[in-house]
C-alpha cells in the first residue's frame, strides 16, 4: 500500500460519529445511500458512461479513501493514488419477473456492507431493463459523500461523458480537496462553540417523545417510507408566502415540524435533529468540494402557545442563522455539552429540507428520465421535504414503532398546518388547526355517537321503586341468615326516609352514614335518597381526623350509624346521631312523594386531594340513573344477577353494585368483612352463595385468580374490574379460559364514575396484557386533548376529558377547585372534566389507557410509563404480581424500583427478575433494585398503596455483589476504569451510564482486543454494555480461538504422519 499512498489525515468529528455508528451496527444499512438514475437506453453510451465515472473517481481523493481504526488511539482516513472503479453490468432484458427481482436486488444491494478499510466505499451497477430503459445504481457510504456532493459529482460525470461521446478530451480545474476542510476545522474556536451549544440546550434534559410510537420496539428496525405531494396551487402559495415575508421554505417546514412534534408529544419545548449543509461560507470554494460535510444538529424550538405564527417563524429563522457558524461541531460533542444524560438520545426525529439542483444540461441532454435517492437514517422518524416542481414531503419511519396509518395522518397534519399557516399567519400557535376536517368530525363526533334517550327527571331511587312494583316478592338482599324481599327492603327504607324528613332532610343536604357491611347499610343508602338527601359514606377504618374533616367540609348535621361505631366516631355538638333503629318499626312503609330532581345530589365521596385534604365529589342522580340504564341495556350486564356487594361504601363502585342490581331485579349478596379480605375464603363464598356477578379492583381480582388456580365457580357469569389499570397475568388468562365467565374492563374517575367499558372477547390466552378501556357509555362524550385544549388525532396521547350525563356537580363546598377542574365544554353543551389521565384513540374506536399524566417517570432523560415495565415484570413465571415506582437514592438521583410478590418461594428471585428485565427492556427502563414482598399493601378500596411500598436501603454506588468475580471481568474493569477515569465500576453498570461515549468505546475495544489477543467486534460493547455481559462474549471468543488452534495443531500433526 505504501506505493499507492496519497495522504493520511484525521476524520472530521462527523465522520468519527458515522464510523462509530457503522462499526457498532455492522448489519445496519443506516449510512448506505443508493442513488438511482433511470436512463434512456437508446441514448446511453455505456463505455463513455463508465469512463466518465472512472475519471471522476480519479479526481477526488475523498472518493479513494479508506478508514483504519484497529490498534489506533484515533481513527484515520487514507487516500490512495489509484483505485479501480467497482463497475458491474446486469442484463435483465429477458427477465419476465423483472420488477420482483429489482425489488429483491435493491434491498440486497443496500444491505451489502462495505469493508471500510477497502477503497472505494461505493459501487456502480448498470442494469439493462429493456431496449428503452437502463437503470444506474450508485451505492455509496455516507463517510465519503453527502447530498450536496451528489449533484457536483453527477455534473462532472455529465461533462466528461459529453466529452467522451464527442471524441474530445476534457480538462477541468482540480477541485479543492476535502483535507482543506479538515485543516479549517482545526482552526476553529471549540471553546466558543461549546459555550454556544451549552446555551442553546440549557435546561433541556429529556428526549422529546414521539407520542404516536410504541415506546419499546423489539427486534430490528423495519424502515418504510410514505410520500405526499402538495398540489401546484399549494406549492405556489407556500413559495409566495415565504417570499412575501422573507422566510425560507426551510424555515416554514421546520416550523411546521416543530408544531407537529409539540402536539404529538404534548410539550411546548421540542428538540429534533436538523440536517444542515455544514459547508462554512468562510472556506473559499467550499460549494464545489466533494466529501461528507452534511451534519445533523439539534434544533430546539419553543412552541409558545400564546405567540403568533408569523413573528414566531421570523424568530425561528434568526435562530437558524445564528447556529450556522457552529454547524461544524459533532453531535457527540454537542450531546456531551447538553444536560441530556449519556446513553440517552438527544433526539429521535430529524428534519431535512433538500435543495440540490442538477445542472440544466442533464435535462437538455434527455438522458435521465428519473432520479431518486434511497437512504436509511438511524432515527425512528425522519421528515424530508424537497422542491421538485411541487413540494414533496417524505416520511421515513421505523414500522416496528409506527403504524402506517399514523404516518399517513402525520403527512396530512403537515399539509393542514402548512395551509393554515399561509392562510392565517396572525393565528396564535395554540390555535393553528392541525386536524383535517374529516379527522375533527371523527374524534369529536363519530367516536362520541352515544346519545340514548333516557327519562329526563328520574331519580335513582325511583328506578328501584319501579322494580319493587314489578316483582315485590323477589329476594333483593342476602346477608348471612337474613333475606329481604324487594317489598321488605323498600318498606324499611321508606320508614327511615319518613324519620329523616321529620329531621328536616332536604335535597342536596348530605346525611352521613357509617356502618359495617350489613342490611342496615343498604337500607340507609335507600332511605337517605328517598328522603331527598345525599349519602355521605364514612369508612370506620379511616382516621378520626379525616372523618372529622369530611363531616365539617360537607356540613353534615345528621349521622346514621350503630351504637358500637358511635363511640369511635368524632362527634360534635352540631352533629345529630341516630342509632335507635328499633324506633322506626311503627312508621309508614309506603313510598314518599319524591322531592328531588335529577340534578340533585345522590352521594358525596371523598377522594385524596393534592393539597393533602380530601375533596368531596358531589354526584347527582342523573349520573347514577344514566349508568344504571346503560348497564341494563347491555346484552350481558343487563340481566338480573346475584351480585356480590364487595366494594367499601366509600368507593363509587359500591353504588354501582347496589343500584344496577336492585334496579334490575337481581339479588345483592353481602359478604362479611373477614371473608372479603381473604382471597381463598372469598372464592369459596362466591361458589357457595352462587354469586353470578362480581365487581373487583385489579389487585383483588389477581389474588382471586391466584388462589383459584384455573377453577372458575360455575355460577359466575361476569366479572367487572375498575379502579386501576387491568393487567392480564398468566393466572387471569388461565382462570378465564375455563367456563363462560366474561371479563369486563370499566374506567372512570370518581368525578364521573364509569365512562368507558370494554368486554374482552375470544380466547383468553390471546388477550393483550394491557387491554383497552373501551368506548364511551351512553350519553357520555370523551375528548383526548393536548396541553392547550386542542383535540388530538387517533393514535396520539392526550389528556382524557369527559362530558355528558356522567359528570359530578363538582367538589362539595369547593367552588374554586370545581371551577379549576370542571371547565366549559368547548365542543358542546355543559361542562368538561379533565381527568389527568393519559390515553389515546385506537384504530378500532376503543380507548387505550396509558396512566396518570403526573405518574410518568423521568429517568436519565427518558419519560417512562411504570405500567409498561410492570407488564414485562409480570411475565416472569415466578412473579405473581409486580409494581414499579421511582425513589430518590439521594436528592436528584431518581431510580426505578420493582416490587414483586412471588408465586412460590423462589431463591434469588430478585436477581432472576433483574436479569429477566435486562433481557427484555432497554437499559434505561431496567429497575435499579428489585424487592420481593410477601404481599402488597392495599388501600381501603383494595387498590395497590404505592406510597406504602418500602424504600430500598441504598448502599454505595458499587455493591459487593457487583464487583468483578472472574479474571476476565477484572481485566475488563481495569480497562474501563482507566479509559473512564473511575476508581471502581460494577460489573452490571452500563458503560454509557458511567459517562462512556462512542469515541471512548473505540479505545475500550482496541485495548480489550490487545489485552486478550482477540479481534473483538466493535458492536459488542453496544450490544453488551456491562462488564458482565462483555466478559461472556470475550470468553466465548477465547474458547473459539482455542478450538481453532487445536484444530490447526491436529492438521499439522496429520501432515507430518
Amino acid at each position: 500500500m505504501q506505493d499507492n499512498l496519497e495522504n493520511i489525515y484525521e476524520l472530521t468529528p462527523l465522520q468519527q460519529g458515522l464510523l462509530i455508528e457503522t462499526l457498532s451496527k455492522p448489519d445496519s444499512d443506516a449510512y448506505t445511500i443508493q442513488f438511482i438514475l433511470t436512463l434512456d437506453a437508446a441514448m446511453l453510451d455505456e463505455t463513455a458512461f463508465h469512463q466518465a465515472w472512472q475519471t471522476v473517481l480519479d479526481r477526488h481523493a475523498v472518493l479513494r479513501s479508506a478508514f483504519y481504526w484497529q490498534d489506533l488511539d484515533k481513527p484515520v482516513q487514507v487516500a490512495l493514488l489509484d483505485v479501480e472503479l467497482p463497475w458491474k453490468v446486469l442484463d435483465w432484458r429477458h427477465n419476465e419477473a423483472l420488477e420482483a427481482e429489482w425489488g429483491q436486488w435493491q434491498v440486497a444491494d443496500l444491505q451489502q456492507p462495505f469493508a471500510l478499510d477497502d477503497a472505494p466505499l461505493f459501487r456502480c451497477t448498470l442494469i439493462r431493463v429493456n431496449v428503452e430503459t437502463t437503470r444506474f445504481v450508485w451505492t455509496i457510504h455516507h463517510l465519503i459523500n453527502d447530498g450536496w456532493s451528489y449533484p457536483i459529482l453527477l455534473n462532472e460525470v455529465l461533462a466528461f461523458y459529453q466529452a467522451a461521446t464527442a471524441g474530445q478530451t476534457l480538462s477541468l480545474p482540480l477541485p479543492r480537496p476535502f483535507v482543506d476542510y479538515i485543516d479549517w476545522l482545526q482552526q476553529q474556536d471549540m471553546a466558543q462553540a461549546e459555550r454556544f451549544w451549552r446555551g442553546q440546550l440549557e435546561g433541556f434534559t429529556t428526549t422529546t417523545p414521539l407520542g404516536a410510537s410504541k415506546p419499546t420496539p423489539t427486534g430490528q428496525a423495519d424502515y418504510q417510507t410514505q410520500h405526499l405531494l402538495l398540489s401546484p396551487e399549494q406549492t405556489a402559495a407556500l413559495r409566495a408566502f415565504a417570499q412575501q415575508h422573507r422566510l425560507t421554505l426551510n424555515t416554514l417546514l421546520q416550523g411546521v415540524w416543530a408544531i407537529v412534534l409539540a402536539r404529538y408529544s404534548n410539550t411546548d419545548d421540542v428538540l429534533f435533529g436538523g440536517i444542515v449543509s455544514g459547508r462554512p461560507a468562510t472556506l473559499a470554494g467550499v460549494e464545489s468540494m466533494v466529501g461528507m460535510f452534511t451534519n445533523t444538529l439539534p434544533v430546539r424550538v419553543k412552541v409558545d402557545a400564546n405567540t403568533r405564527l408569523l413573528p414566531w417563524l421570523q424568530t425561528l429563522q434568526q435562530q437558524q442563522v445564528e447556529q450556522e457558524q457552529y454547524a461544524h461541531c459533532s453531535l457527540v460533542d454537542i450531546q456531551g455539552w447538553s444536560e441530556v444524560p449519556r446513553g440517552s438520545p438527544l433526539f429521535e426525529s430529524i428534519f431535512a429540507y433538500e435543495n440540490y439542483p442538477l445542472d440544466a444540461r442533464w435535462e437538455q441532454l434527455g438522458l435521465i428520465r428519473d432520479m431518486q435517492a434511497i437512504e436509511r437514517v438511524p432515527y425512528p422518524l425522519s421528515f424530508v421535504a424537497m422542491l421538485r416542481g411541487v413540494m414533496e414531503l417524505h416520511v421515513h419511519y421505523d414500522a416496528t414503532r409506527f403504524a402506517p396509518v399514523l404516518i399517513t395522518r402525520l403527512l396530512g397534519h403537515v399539509q393542514t398546518l402548512l395551509a393554515n399557516m399561509v392562510a392565517k399567519p396572525d393565528t396564535l400557535l395554540c390555535a393553528v388547526p392541525m386536524l383535517t376536517a374529516v379527522e375533527a368530525q371523527d374524534v369529536l363526533v363519530n367516536l362520541n355517537s352515544t346519545t340514548v334517550p333516557h327519562p329526563a327527571d328520574v331519580c335513582i331511587h325511583e328506578l328501584f321503586e319501579a322494580q319493587v312494583a314489578r316483582n315485590p316478592d323477589a329476594i333483593a338482599l342476602e346477608f348471612a341468615d337474613t333475606c329481604l324481599s324487594y317489598r321488605e327492603l323498600n318498606a324499611q327504607a321508606n320508614q327511615l326516609a319518613v324519620w329523616l324528613r321529620e329531621q328536616g332532610v332536604q335535597p342536596d343536604r348530605p346525611v352521613a352514614l357509617c356502618f359495617p357491611r350489613s342490611p342496615q347499610l343498604v337500607v340507609s343508602v335507600l332511605g337517605i335518597l328517598k328522603a331527598g338527601g345525599a349519602c355521605l359514606p364514612l369508612d370506620p377504618s379511616y382516621p378520626a381526623e379525616r372523618l372529622q374533616y369530611m363531616l365539617e367540609n360537607a356540613q353534615a348535621r345528621l349521622l346514621l350509624t350503630t351504637p358500637e361505631l358511635q363511640a369511635q366516631l368524632p362527634l360534635t355538638a352540631n352533629l345529630q346521631t341516630f342509632t335507635a333503629w328499633e324506633t322506626l318499626s311503627g312508621l309508614p312503609v309506603g313510598n314518599l312523594p319524591c322531592q328531588t330532581q335529577a340534578q340533585h345530589l345522590a352521594y358525596c365521596l371523598y377522594t385524596s386531594g393534592s393539597t393533602g385534604q380530601p375533596k368531596g365529589v358531589a354526584m347527582p342522580h342523573r349520573a347514577m340513573v344514566n349508568l344504571t340504564l346503560w348497564q341494563q341495556a347491555d346484552i350481558r350486564l343487563g340481566q338480573a344477577a346475584r351480585t356480590l356487594q364487595f366494594s367499601p361504601i366509600s368507593f363509587d363502585v359500591s353504588f354501582q353494585e347496589i343500584f344496577t342490581t336492585l334496579c334490575g331485579g337481581g339479588t345483592l349478596v353481602l359478604i362479611a368483612e373477614n371473608l372479603r379480605r381473604d382471597a381463598a375464603a372469598l372464592l369459596r363464598f362466591v361458589d357457595t352463595a352462587k354469586v353470578e356477578r362480581l365487581f373487583l379492583p385489579f389487585v383483588a381480582l389477581q389474588q382471586l385468580a391466584d388462589v383459584a388456580m384455573g377453577w372458575m365457580p360455575p355460577s359466575l357469569r361476569d366479572v367487572i374490574t375498575a379502579g386501576e389499570q387491568l393487567r392480564l397475568t398468566d393466572a387471569l388468562n388461565v382462570w378465564f379460559r375455563n367456563g363462560d365467565c366474561a371479563l369486563h374492563n370499566h374506567y372512570g374517575p370518581t368525578e364521573t364514575h364509569v365512562v368507558t367499558a370494554y368486554t374482552l372477547q375470544g380466547d383468553a390466552s390471546q388477550w393483550p396484557v394491557l387491554p383497552p378501556i373501551g368506548r364511551p357509555i351512553a350519553n357520555t362524550r370523551l375528548y383526548l386533548l393536548g396541553r392547550h385544549g386542542q383535540s388530538v388525532p387517533r393514535g396520539i396521547p392526550g389528556e382524557l376529558s369527559v362530558a355528558g350525563d356522567c359528570l359530578a356537580q363538582g367538589y362539595l363546598n369547593r367552588p374554586e377547585l370545581t371551577a379549576e377542574r370542571f371547565l366549559p365544554n368547548p365542543f358542546g353543551d355543559g361542562l368538561l372534566y379533565r381527568t389527568g389521565d393519559l390515553a389515546y384513540w385506537r384504530e378500532d374506536g376503543n380507548v387505550e389507557f396509558l396512566g396518570r399524566a403526573d405518574n410518568q417517570l423521568k429517568i436519565r432523560g427518558f419519560r417512562i410509563e411504570p405500567g409498561e415495565i410492570e407488564a414485562v415484570l409480570n411475565q416472569h413465571p415466578a412473579v405473581q404480581d409486580g409494581a414499579v415506582v421511582v425513589h430518590e437514592a439521594k436528592p436528584g438521583d431518581k431510580r426505578l424500583v420493582a416490587y414483586c410478590v412471588p408465586t412460590t418461594d423462589t431463591p434469588d428471585l430478585a436477581v432472576q427478575v433483574q436479569h429477566f428485565l435486562q433481557e427484555k427492556l432497554p437499559d434505561y427502563m431496567v429497575p435499579a433494585a428489585v424487592m420481593v414482598l410477601a404481599a402488597f399493601p392495599l388501600t381501603p378500596s383494595g387498590k395497590l398503596d404505592r406510597k406504602a411500598l418500602p424504600v430500598p436501603a441504598w448502599g454505595t454506588n458499587v455493591s459487593v455483589q457487583a464487583l468483578p468475580s472472574t479474571p476476565t471481568e477484572q481485566q475488563l474493569a481495569d480497562i474501563w476504569q482507566e479509559v473512564l477515569g473511575l476508581e471502581a465500576v460494577g460489573v452490571h453498570d452500563s458503560f454509557f451510564a458511567l459517562g462512556g461515549h462512542s469515541l471512548l468505546a473505540t479505545q475500550v475495544i482496541s485495548r480489550v482486543s490487545q489485552a486478550f489477543g482477540l479481534d473483538v467486534p466493535f458492536h459488542y460493547l453496544f450490544e453488551h454494555p456491562t462488564i458482565a455481559g462483555l466478559a461472556v462474549q470475550v470468553e466465548h471468543l477465547l474458547r473459539n480461538q482455542s478450538l481453532l488452534a487445536d484444530e490447526d495443531d491436529t492438521e499439522e500433526e496429520l501432515e507430518l504422519l
